[in-house]
């Protein structure tokens, strides 16, 4: 997923703003941060032009799991459906941080409740 460069934006700027909030954070060339709740595990990409990535990662269904016999061993076997969702935008300026992260999660979390449906 591609989206345009728009401003130059301080990756260190961002870091207090995300970590206030419960995110872990790493900075090098570009920030990421990895945060997790009961709505699934979120991982946060943003470069210095702007762009930002953010990408959920929950369970599409409830884990399935079923024993199995098989020449005297018992096997357990675990089936997990995954639903990993993309959300890419870009920052005109830093003041938009904040809303336009709130609206990303907003966003993931609402098109997690249109695919179970």
């Amino acid at each position: 997923m591609t989206v345009r460069r728009r401003a130059h934006i301080s990756l260190e700027a961002l870091r207090p703003l995300l970590e206030s909030n419960g995110w872990d954070v790493s900075l090098d060339e570009t920030l990421k941060a990895d945060f997790q709740d009961a709505t699934g595990k979120y991982r946060l990409i943003a470069d210095k032009d702007g762009r930002i990535y953010l990408r959920r990662t929950s369970l599409a269904a409830k884990p399935r799991g079923k024993m199995i016999q098989k020449e005297g061993r018992s096997y357990a076997i675990q089936t997990e459906s995954i639903l990993i969702q993309d959300i890419a935008t870009t920052l005109d300026s830093i003041d938009e941080f904040s809303q336009t992260l709130s609206e990303m999660l907003s966003l993931a979390r609402l098109s997690s409740k249109d695919q179970s449906q």
